[in-house]
């Protein structure tokens, strides 16, 4: 297989990021060169589409180990989750079995957030919601220079409870009891490639730490508007 995509700059895709990859075997995962491929893929692009294959559940947790190079990825005899978590409208006890969900970050609110989030598609019928992404360090690299002045040396408060802004039509709000929260700061090194991030998201950053609620609001919502411009 070949992984695609156009760079900007040395580094992104004309049309945003990302990279899709085409004839992967994965029976191929245990081959070095196809490792090292897809890590520096990730890595690179962030995002990663994979085209028509079938995957058992430990082969898509393998692969989301390997591309983030966890301790142990390399042994197929490694322990597996014995749960599968399922998005669906369908299946009992899912996430999101309605509405629509906000802009996010999974784990965002937690002091050692997923390094990894892999989405595999087990039924997917026409009409279907998108599933839109949006690139974090794309946004750092392009913010406005007044608004990286505003932002510097500011932290954020990210929360697993209610968040409510923006256009919360359809959207699913869900109600969590003691709900998690964590502070970062909105400039945040990703953890493994050490490029920026802006660190905040529309359904899990609650608030500026170090401003006043109004002021703290309108800085998220020129963020945020500079994070899911098209």
């Amino acid at each position: 297989g070949e992984v695609s995509g156009r760079r900007r700059g040395g580094r992104h895709f004309d049309a945003g990021f990302g990279a899709e990859v085409t004839g992967f075997d994965p029976r191929a995962i245990d081959d070095d060169e196809v490792r090292s491929a897809l890590q520096a893929a990730f890595d690179e692009r962030y995002l990663l589409r994979f085209r028509d294959i079938d995957l058992t559940h430990p082969e898509q947790v393998r692969l989301s180990r390997l591309l983030i190079r966890e301790e142990g990825a390399d042994d197929p005899d490694a322990p597996m989750p014995d749960d599968s978590f399922y998005i669906s409208n369908r299946t009992a006890k899912s996430a999101a079995p309605f509405g629509r969900l906000q802009f996010h970050s999974d784990t965002m609110w937690a002091d050692d957030p997923f390094q990894v989030l892999s989405l595999y598609g087990v039924e997917v019928e026409l009409p279907a919601a998108p599933t839109t992404f949006v690139s974090a360090v794309e946004a750092w690299e392009t913010l406005p220079d007044d608004l990286r002045s505003r932002v510097d040396g500011l932290h954020a408060l990210h929360t697993a409870g209610e968040v409510r802004r923006g256009d919360l039509t359809d959207v699913l709000v869900s109600t969590v009891e003691r709900p998690p929260t964590t502070i970062t700061p909105i400039g945040r090194p990703h953890p493994r490639t050490g490029d920026t991030v802006v660190y905040v998201c529309e359904q899990m950053t609650k608030e500026i730490v170090e401003l006043p609620h109004d002021e703290g609001e309108a800085l998220l919502k020129a963020l945020l508007e500079h994070l899911y411009d098209p």
